[in-house]
């Protein structure tokens, strides 16, 4: 460096010291430039280092709050907890009075006569929505009709799937009766979805209100042991479908199957079912 000034002090001419000139300053440069780096890289290294300071403080708070928590609501059990001498005075049973014959639990009782002695209530509420006019050889069976208003129950949006993602739209269609427009909306997803049981459920459901039993059959058979919890309403709309197509019989086969039961959720509405069509 000292001889590069010392060139440009000396008796030079006017290109040499030019060029010397513009050497140092690219050499300044290039000092500034290596400065700039390392302030940069002190920067992010403090950055890191803060960052990772602050992750270790919120884990540290975590895990506080968390053993806090735990030691509050494990107090408080202890607190609520009976005693041994409570326990004690709850179990000690109390003498039956004179004369009096012991007390039986209305619900233990129950529970132990057999079953075919509890009988479903006969007061079952009137179905929200009537019978599908019926297609086919029934179609013009006022008798008929008036017959299948009386057993006929649907209770969409209370048992089945709960239709998310592509099938909310079907869905709320199907809540609010509007069955001509489902039914072209799922006919869409069908396309794509050929097998999705939501699918056939919905399908199912919407061909059954529309008065196509056979049709609805098919969907619902499709179903059968495929999914445990929609289970009981695919059996209750297989026996409406059989209805829909006059095929009775069947119907009644259903229904016996389902009131034989004792925990379905359509026992009581197959057995009045079974005394409708006997």
């Amino acid at each position: 460096m000292e001889d590069f000034k010392q060139y440009l002090s000396e008796d030079s001419d006017a290109s040499e010291r030019a060029a010397a000139k513009e050497v140092l300053e690219g050499l300044a440069g290039l000092r500034l430039e290596k400065k700039v780096a390392e302030v940069a890289a002190e920067r992010r290294a403090w950055l890191q280092r803060r960052f990772w300071g602050r992750v270790a403080v919120g884990a540290a708070l975590v895990i506080v709050a968390s053993v806090a928590f735990l030691l509050l609501w494990k107090k408080e059990k202890s607190a609520t907890a009976p005693q041994p001498s409570q326990l004690q005075q709850q179990a000690a049973p109390q003498p039956p009075i004179a004369n009096e014959p012991p007390l039986v639990n209305p619900q233990e009782k129950r529970k132990n006569e057999p079953i075919a002695k509890i009988k479903p209530s006969e007061n079952l509420p009137s179905p929200r929505f009537p019978a599908p006019n019926i297609r086919g050889e029934n179609s013009d069976n006022p008798a008929w009709k008036a017959l299948l208003d009386q057993v006929w129950y649907t209770d969409y949006g209370t048992a089945g799937p709960r239709p998310t993602g592509v099938f909310s739209a079907a869905d709320q269609l199907l809540k609010a009766r509007d069955f001509n427009t489902a039914y072209i909306r799922l006919q869409r997803l069908e396309k794509n979805l050929p097998e999705n049981d939501t699918l056939l459920y919905l399908k199912g459901y919407c061909l059954l209100e529309m008065g196509e039993g056979s049709e609805a059959l098919n969907y619902f058979e499709k179903l059968q042991g495929r999914q445990p919890n929609w289970e009981s309403s695919v059996q209750w709309y297989r026996g409406l479908s059989l209805l829909l197509t006059g095929d009775q019989e069947k119907a009644l086969t259903v229904f016996r199957k389902i009131a034989a039961s004792p925990r379905h959720p359509y026992r009581a509405r197959s057995e009045r079912a079974i005394t409708i069509l006997k």
